[in-house]
């Protein structure tokens, strides 16, 4: 059994996540005065089900996001953050991102998804620096 999961041949691919995948976003107040920016990635994984070490057994793989946040609200340092989506919670925050909303710590904001060229640029920016950052290979 292998330390790591088996490379697939292909990929998932889950199509919820289309109108979200390498998308970012711009977050506003409920009077329209920009806190942030959110970017939104698609990933595959797995999920180890049984053993340890090189005698693990591994899910098939799926896609989850991983989503990347800077919050400056003016009201202190800005505050960046990532999480990771799946299952349940995932399928909510699909429904929220397309209606619109984005929740983040308990508070509501409105969310304005921007264009592929847009959200290249915001994500250079948020993961700059960072092991998910714009030279990452990501292939499987």
């Amino acid at each position: 059994m292998p330390w790591n999961p088996p490379p697939t041949d292909v990929p998932p691919h889950d199509a919820r996540l289309d109108p979200f995948r390498d998308r970012a976003g711009v977050l506003l107040t409920s009077d329209a005065v920009e806190v942030g920016r959110v970017f939104v990635a698609a990933e595959t994984w797995w999920t180890r089900k049984a053993g340890h070490l090189w005698w693990s057994r591994w899910s098939a793989p799926t896609e989850i996001v991983h989503g990347h946040l800077v919050l400056a609200d003016g009201a202190g340092p800005a505050t960046a953050t990532d999480w990771l989506s799946r299952g349940d919670e995932l399928t909510e925050d699909l429904r929220e991102w397309a209606s619109g909303s984005f929740t983040y710590a308990g508070t509501a904001y409105r969310v304005v998804w921007l264009d592929e060229d847009e959200s290249a640029r915001v994500r250079e920016d948020i993961l700059e620096g960072t092991p998910d950052g714009p030279d990452r290979d990501r292939a499987g």
